[in-house]
């Protein structure tokens, strides 16, 4: 029995939760009753996975360690100083790929950062630290590498999709032909990185807003399932699929969408930052501020303990992986602001960056020690281990 407060109610309701061998019961009639099984509502063992998975000397003791880890939907990786490494999903079957054939195990990465992080790591044999410190700071925008070029020529389709044959404006033809030229990568200073966002938001906003309504879509976009999920509608709709959500004709169809969008696109950065697109920034679109608990509290103190807003480079499909608020409004709202990196044969010398710093305190000298490095992309180096340095020993 279960007391649940229901507005507009002094009283709380009495109801009676069912619960089975199976798990609770969401449903009954005369014939039976329905009841919901999964492994989140059963009790967990996950404080033994972990113990079990500092303790472990091996691949096997780590992997029977994270069997006791029943919750679906992890991933885990693992790498051993004997060079074994596996990608380990946990669940009541758990899921293994041990030493994949290109020595690389990746956990729950999106799609372009993992394709990212084999393209770089495929270009070479002798990994070392100094060349993978390079991969936290990388701004190479693998979806935009995948889906510029075809959304280029399915702009001009919809130039001729039209009522009337349309044309681009003076503007749009140099913001076009910047776009063309674009590398893909997406540093700060970089006008293509700028218009490439703009561009690709007001595409998706194009095909889900109407149909899902503001609130939902602010929710969708937000999602790494809801960006996946568009970024497949929009393949496909370039491989020719015809789809109910995004048709290949019409006015609804990609072509008009894509050229739309994109005048859209055009316009916005014109208003916001001139109409020389060569002069276009990234960084004054996608801006990151580092709000501290002290002035969430007493406002008057945000000049003081705030940091920011400072220009980023990265986007939500780089390695150098950040996420703005769904109204593109030039707001930060999700970064990586650690990263670390460990050579196992030499385990005591990582390379790391914690953004802003390590220290809580305004006045600590600690405490923005290391956002200009994170803001370049940079891993800062080991520190020399001395006797200052506190161990701790079981």
């Amino acid at each position: 029995m279960t007391a649940i407060r229901v507005r507009g109610r002094a009283e709380p309701v009495a109801h009676t939760v069912l619960i089975g061998h199976s798990g609770p019961v969401v449903a009954m009639d005369e014939s039976g009753a329905a009841a919901l099984r999964s492994p989140v509502l059963q009790p967990g063992q996950e404080v033994a996975a972990l113990l079990g998975i500092n303790l472990a000397r091996s691949y096997e003791e780590f992997r029977d360690a994270v069997r006791e880890w029943a919750v679906p939907g992890l991933a885990v990786i693992y790498a051993g100083v004997d060079g074994t490494v596996a990608r380990l999903e946990t669940g009541p079957e758990l899921r293994e790929e041990v030493n994949p054939e290109d020595g690389i195990a990746l956990g729950g990465r999106p799609a372009d950062a993992a394709a990212r992080i084999r393209e770089v790591a495929a270009s070479r044999t002798g990994w070392t630290l100094p060349f993978l410190a390079r991969l936290p700071g990388d701004t190479v925008n693998m979806q935009a590498r995948n889906l510029l070029q075809p959304l280029l020529q399915t702009l001009q389709e919809g130039l001729r999709q039209g009522a009337r044959p349309e044309s681009l404006t003076e503007l749009e033809k140099r913001a076009l032909l910047l776009l063309s030229d674009w590398s893909h990568e997406e540093p700060a200073g970089s006008a293509g990185a700028c218009l490439w966002e703009r561009w690709y938001f007001d595409l998706v906003e194009a095909i889900f807003r109407p149909r899902l309504g503001l609130t939902l879509f602010n929710q969708f976009i937000m999602t790494p399932s809801g960006q996946g999920a568009a970024e497949q509608l929009i393949l496909r709709a370039l491989r020719g699929e015809e789809s109910p959500w995004l048709p290949l004709e019409g006015e609804f169809g990609l072509p008009r969408l894509a050229l739309s969008a994109f005048r859209r696109a055009v316009a916005y950065l014109a208003a916001r930052q001139g109409r020389s697109p060569e002069r276009w920034a990234w960084g004054r679109e996608h801006r990151v501020r580092f709000r501290h608990s002290l002035a969430e509290a007493l406002p008057a103190l945000g000049p003081l303990a705030d940091l920011g807003p400072h220009p980023l480079g990265g986007g939500p499909a780089t390695l150098h992986r950040s996420g703005l608020d769904p109204t593109m409004s030039g707001t930060v709202t999700t970064a990586t602001t650690y990263c670390r990196l460990v050579d196992l044969a030499r385990p005591g010398e990582p390379v790391a960056v914690l953004a802003p710093g390590t220290g809580g305190h305004p006045l600590d000298p600690s405490f923005a020690a290391q956002l200009l490095p994170w803001l370049r992309g940079d891993l800062l180096p080991p520190r020399p281990t001395g006797e200052d340095v506190l161990r701790l020993v079981p």
